[in-house]
């Protein structure tokens, strides 16, 4: 499968436990790029009745087989939600270099449920994927967030991050990333409701 490297990451924050499996072919054959994969996978594997702020709600960022590689305009980031602004499948994308960055550490998609007990972020370094915490950067805004997690894992990572109105689980609150926005739905704030305050990302490989 070119253009994809066959790996998604779940984090079960309520649990604190992280896995890594292959992507669902039938996912890959029926749907197009990244929000299909993303909304596809929320379909499936959530309550559709299930509160959007509550930890049954599954948040996932997605990248398609064009993501990493030096096609125009198809560098994007899918993340795919039960929208609590729309009560509805949720799914806004945005630029950036993260969902390269996560490619080049060898994964399509990341996949959130449940809720942490504390802030935590999710540090992927290529093959490392660890949740840490995060009770430092709880309160500062999205910049400051990033500023301060590459100030403490080198400015190479690439973030993704919420600030105070997803902390505050704002309807409107986004999700923030190299001065771009995942505007549409409400994501910031099921972000915050996980407790997740960023995702953290490294990756030294290339995409086929």
């Amino acid at each position: 499968m070119k253009g994809y490297k066959n790996c998604i990451i779940y984090v079960d924050l309520s649990q604190g436990t992280i896995e890594k499996e292959k992507l669902n072919p039938d996912y890959i054959k029926k749907y197009m790029g990244g929000e299909g994969y993303g909304i596809a996978l929320l379909w499936d594997n959530m309550t559709h009745t299930a509160d959007p702020l509550s930890p049954e709600n599954i948040l996932s960022f997605n990248t398609g087989p064009m993501t990493g590689t030096p096609t125009p305009s198809a560098s994007r980031t899918s993340i795919c939600f039960m929208s609590p602004l729309s009560n509805t499948i949720g799914a806004s994308n945005m630029g950036s270099h993260f969902g390269a960055e996560l490619k080049f550490a060898g994964y399509d998609s990341i996949a959130f449920k449940g809720k942490s007990e504390k802030p935590v972020y999710l540090y992927i370094d290529n093959g490392n994927v660890e949740l840490r915490d995060a009770s430092r950067f709880w309160g500062m805004d999205t910049r400051k967030t990033t500023d301060a997690i590459k100030e403490e894992l080198g400015k190479e990572f690439k973030v993704c991050c919420i600030g105070q109105s997803g902390e505050m689980l704002s309807s409107l609150a986004c999700i923030f990333s190299d001065d771009c926005f995942a505007g549409r739905g409400g994501a910031g704030a099921v972000m915050g409701s996980k407790i997740l305050k960023a995702v953290a990302v490294r990756g030294t490989g290339k995409v086929e």
